[in-house]
């Protein structure tokens, strides 16, 4: 791991310990009334978990075993395909709601990075946007229900 990357990894720590206290003095509330500082808690236990396992796995990885960097202009092409997804994504969502187009979002962003496993591809989209479907609607948030108008 390169020197810079492991600054990053320092930065984000410490970025997340800053934003996990000041969320604590906002106050946490519950998870039938959640308070202001709950979500940017959780945002920030999941930052610092993340930071620390990058953190060391760059710290265990050997310098020739460095894999070669996924940004550059050599995946410009992915990222133009990427945002152009979101922006149909954004025009989709209401007229045939969340379920399609997150399925659609997401099984573009797999097929992008991998495009070998495209039947995998399917599945996984599908359960990924059915398990974030009954999580938001069971924390009570209203999503575009679209061709599936079902009584939730």
């Amino acid at each position: 791991m390169k020197w810079l990357d492991r600054i990053n990894s320092l930065f984000l720590i410490a970025l997340s310990l800053l934003i996990l206290f000041s969320s604590v003095r906002l106050g946490l509330g519950n998870l039938r009334k959640p308070g202001a500082g709950f979500i940017p808690f959780l945002a920030s236990v999941l930052v610092f978990c993340l930071s620390i396992v990058v953190l060391m796995i760059g710290m265990k990885r050997r310098p020739h075993e460095e894999k070669k960097s996924r940004m550059g202009w050599q995946n410009f092409g992915k990222m133009a395909i990427l945002v152009m997804g979101l922006c149909v994504y954004i025009s989709i969502l209401k007229p045939i709601g969340y379920l399609i187009a997150a399925s659609l979002l997401m099984f573009l962003m797999f097929f992008i990075f991998d495009p070998k496993k495209w039947v995998v591809h399917i599945l996984s989209a599908l359960v990924v946007s059915g398990v974030s479907f009954v999580i938001f609607r069971g924390l009570g948030v209203q999503l575009p229900t679209g061709i599936f108008s079902i009584g939730w």
